[in-house]
């Protein structure tokens, strides 16, 4: 076992070399792409019609289960409800086509200046429709709600994932709204400190946020080593603050934000402007010009390629997000989210691991699980079709971190087996 380093830890190598230093670049798309349902599928409520004129910030429709709002990301009209591939759903649904008149007109709210209550910073959160920014779209007022003593805000700008640097890039633009969100939230939570944690070898980033936090005392900056997944809330919160939790931070007192996240909601209370425009890293060795790419929500993946980056490879997988957690795209027409990091693109020989050779049992990927699961046994036990064995030992519980699948010396894609096998599990333990 890793004793000294601890589970879950490994260093991997970043590639961020290719996208971190370049400026960040433009692009507007002549149609964006919205969804027209939440994120399991469910129709959006009170949505508006063919033929309606939008802003940036308008309210296309409501989610029934948090009530939380849809907003364009363009000004414009909306021509068309069609059904376009969702990469979360893995199939086609409904989705607001808006003509991008590229004015970027807004509906601004009001600056906020006053002193919030708890339960007007939830709603206010609500009432904008925030979601977190690192990847899974939880919504941010649902953190803020709560009853539970809050003692730190840790702002997570470590962004371990391999070749994305939408954070990185983000956080030399975004620091004012970083800030005044942070003090803002700070007061009304009633927290000891705010936490900035970035890897200790950003060092242009960590020289800029010490810079703009020198007459911020509430806030420090953490940096911590540069393995992976860091940036995976529940290891971060054990790396810095030595706690664990069951379900969620606040259970320690803790409120985790992505860096972005928190730059959004800080420039919507200090201007009272809702970005819905944010940076996307398109990276990988199959791209002639991998970019920083600050575009609107639903813009679609193949015009960014196609239009900015473009391809060098006649051989080459998509995927959403990084190569740890990403997953393989069937097909490039399909819209960015909020929620999406970036895009990786690589050569398929670059893909090519070693043929996969019977486990070992060495127990290495039990070692690195930053869910202290059982990966070997978990792997068994879907080997011989017992998904209530697995079950106890805790699939469900995979975050898909890909770290496992990376450490086999067996080349057995562990983390593509529990992802297709967790369906399975959900259906076959269903209690009857």
């Amino acid at each position: 076992m890793n004793i000294l380093t601890s589970i879950g830890r490994k260093h991997l190598n970043g590639h961020k070399g290719l996208t971190a230093e370049k400026k960040v670049v433009r692009y507007d798309p002549d149609y964006v792409y919205i969804s027209a349902t939440d994120n399991k599928g469910v129709e959006l409520q009170d949505i508006l019609p063919v033929g309606s004129k939008v802003k940036c910030q308008t309210v296309l429709g409501k989610r029934a289960d948090f009530g939380i709002p849809v907003l364009s990301s363009v000004s414009g009209e909306i021509v068309e409800i069609k059904k376009v591939f969702n990469k979360s759903l893995l199939r086609p649904a409904n989705y607001f086509v808006i003509k991008n008149d590229k004015k970027y007109e807004t509906e601004k709210s009001e600056p906020v200046t006053k002193d919030l209550t708890k339960e007007e910073l939830a709603k206010f959160l609500q009432d904008h429709g925030y979601t977190g920014m690192g990847g899974a779209a939880f919504p941010t007022f649902i953190k803020y709600k709560t009853d539970a003593k809050i003692d730190h805000i840790l702002i997570n700008d470590v962004e371990c994932e391999p070749y994305l640097t939408t954070d990185y890039a983000a956080t030399f633009e975004e620091m004012e709204n970083v800030i005044y969100a942070a003090e803002k939230l700070a007061n009304t939570m009633g927290v000891k400190d705010v936490v900035i944690a970035i890897k200790k070898t950003k060092a242009k980033a960590i020289e800029h946020i010490n810079n703009c936090l020198k007459d911020h005392p509430l806030i420090r900056l953490v940096c911590v080593k540069d393995v992976y997944p860091a940036g995976y809330e529940r290891t971060l919160i054990k790396m810095i603050f030595h706690k664990e939790y069951k379900a969620l931070p606040s259970e320690v007192g803790i409120i985790v934000n992505n860096f972005q996240t928190m730059a959004w909601i800080g420039s919507t209370l200090r201007t009272g402007v809702r970005p819905t425009s944010r940076i996307y890293t398109f990276s990988g060795e199959a791209l002639k010009e991998p970019q920083n790419v600050l575009a609107p929500s639903g813009t679609l993946i193949n015009e960014i390629i196609d239009n900015v980056c473009g391809l060098k490879a006649t051989k080459y997988t998509i995927l959403s997000g990084g190569p740890m957690m990403g997953r393989p795209l069937r097909q490039s027409d399909i819209p960015l989210a909020e929620a999406d990091s970036g895009v990786t693109v690589l050569p398929l020989a670059q893909l090519e691991v070693g043929k996969a050779v019977p486990c070992l049992r060495c127990g290495i990927c039990v070692d690195h699980c930053p869910m202290y699961l059982q990966p070997v046994l978990m792997f068994q036990a879907l080997k011989r079709n017992d998904y209530n064995a697995a079950n106890k030992l805790g699939i469900l519980s995979c975050v898909e971190c890909g770290l496992c699948s990376a450490v086999c010396p067996s080349h057995i894609e562990l983390t593509a087996k529990f992802s297709a096998s967790k369906p399975i599990v959900k259906i076959k333990t269903i209690k009857k």
